[in-house]
């Protein structure tokens, strides 16, 4: 994809539309889970994979120009937003886990920090794939929008 000639002076990333598009998929997983815990429901935190999805919002929300000012690294941005997004999601998984059903031995200890982990690093990488595909698919469809 060729850059736009206007974006030479953007910055490489926009940090203040990262925010924004990670700040509202994050918050809406944190709501929702954290209401069905404090309800008495821990076990809805094992649903963290399926929260991953949130992440094509995330890229969506980054590249859509109603969101503000471009950048000349759209898909490294998207990727960043995804990032943040499946670390989040992590940390809230590992507090949760950690808080509301510790382990009853030290076995179990052990296996929850691997699954613990392997959230964490999964949802980086999901996360992040997802984000780019979404923004890379918005931006062809933007693309064909002002060719034609």
């Amino acid at each position: 994809m060729q850059p736009v000639p206007e974006l030479s002076a953007a910055p490489a990333i926009n940090w203040g539309v990262v925010w924004r598009a990670v700040s509202a998929p994050l918050a809406l997983w944190i709501v929702l889970a954290g209401g069905s815990i404090l309800s008495g429901q821990p076990g809805v935190v094992c649903l963290t994979p399926m929260a991953w999805l949130l992440a094509t919002w995330g890229g969506l929300r980054y590249v859509t120009p109603a969101e503000g000012r471009a950048a000349r690294h759209p898909l490294l941005a998207a990727a960043v937003v995804g990032a943040l997004i499946g670390i989040g999601e992590g940390i809230f998984f590992i507090a949760v886990v950690d808080r509301a059903m510790p382990p009853a031995t030290a076995d179990d200890a052990a296996k929850t920090l691997v699954l613990d982990a392997v959230i964490v690093a999964a949802g980086i990488c999901i996360c992040a794939g997802l984000s780019v595909l979404t923004a890379l698919i918005t931006l062809k469809r933007l693309e064909r929008e002002r060719a034609g």
